[in-house]
């Protein structure tokens, strides 16, 4: 028995005509609930759960895994105060619990196992999306901000956007956005192009800190040349707890500190300093040359080098033949480059 046979013998029962289970699921006329019943047109994912609830029947028997027609009231009260509890749609309501399935498999079906369930889809789909891809880190800024149900919406803004260039352009704006101002409207576009903005607040988001972006540092003289400055951005000060001196940022450029997940291209904050510990990676000023990202290392000998984080890159060694040595800034954190 297909799912439009289901639906049709169910109907029957109920003594729907098409035209009123169209009325009940929100369609405009009979001839989809036909094509359904025929076959001809498929029962889109979105809609399974608001046809079990029209038909009164559970969303396992729409799709053939339960031959019992009859509904548990637990799992629709469930589902509706999940939904307001983490602020989701109707759609995404009925995709993560068809998602959720194999994990309520085998169990009994009450309001325990169904949040239980519910909840690590959620957070399944945030892990596949998000970190197993490689694309954040859960340390990253705007990971923090974000709370369980914020970060379950975010990652489904990020999957809708990621494969296109104007997507990749409002997920980098919206990053921007709610570390700025502690909100962003994420714009969703589905299959049939249809959008939607969803607001994401941050919840007590405190003060926040400037933070000047160099081109470059200055080696010679040891400061900043203020026309080097190519943009300033403004982060929540929470984000940067410990650091109580002046920030600033560099890109990265090339792949030598890939090894403690600093990327070409990623955004690199330090704090200005000229003291720094054996071990911690800083921003230093070699000769004349432009200011590097590196690790500072002392060896027993008291002989100082920078370390790359990659083996491909052989460690600087620092000698009095060094014209100038200058230690700029403490490596605080990084933001990834744009998506």
């Amino acid at each position: 028995m297909t799912v439009g046979d289901r639906i049709r013998k169910r109907r029957l029962e109920l003594k729907l005509t098409q035209e009123e289970l169209a009325l009940k699921v929100g369609y405009t006329s009979r001839s989809a609930i036909a094509r359904i019943e025929s076959g001809s047109n498929q029962l889109r994912q979105e809609m399974i759960i608001t046809f079990a609830n029209a038909l009164n029947v559970t969303p396992e028997y729409i799709l053939g895994w339960d031959s019992s027609p009859y509904t548990d009231d637990t799992v629709s009260d469930v589902l509706k105060e999940l939904s307001q509890e983490y602020n989701l749609t109707q759609d995404e309501t009925n995709y993560i619990y068809i998602s959720s399935q194999k994990l309520l498999a085998n169990q009994e079906l009450n309001k325990q196992s169904i949040r239980k369930a519910f909840k690590q889809q959620m957070n399944d789909d945030i892990e596949k999306e998000l970190f197993e891809s490689g694309d954040f880190q859960k340390d990253d800024d705007i990971i923090e901000c974000l709370s369980f149900s914020e970060l379950y919406k975010f990652q489904l803004f990020y999957k809708l956007n990621k494969n296109t260039e104007e997507g990749k352009k409002r997920i980098a704006l919206a990053i921007n956005e709610i570390l700025e101002t502690g909100s962003s409207n994420l714009l969703f576009t589905d299959s049939n192009n249809n959008s939607r903005l969803v607001n994401i607040p941050i919840k007590n988001l405190k003060e926040v800190v400037h933070i000047n972006i160099y081109r470059n540092a200055s080696c010679g003289a040891g400061t900043f040349v203020d026309n080097e400055v190519i943009e300033t951005i403004t982060l929540p000060k929470d984000l940067f707890k410990g650091s109580t001196g002046t920030l600033f940022g560099q890109y990265a450029e090339g792949d030598s500190m890939v090894g403690v997940g600093i990327n070409d291209g990623d955004l690199i904050i330090f704090e200005e300093t000229n003291l720094i510990e054996n071990g911690q990676i800083g921003c230093f000023c070699i000769d004349h040359n432009i200011a590097t990202c590196k690790k500072f290392s002392i060896d027993s000998k008291n002989n100082i080098f920078l370390l790359s984080a990659n083996d491909n890159y052989p460690p600087i060694p620092i000698t009095i033949e060094n014209d100038c040595f200058r230690v700029v800034g403490r490596y605080v954190t990084r933001i990834p480059k744009e998506m």
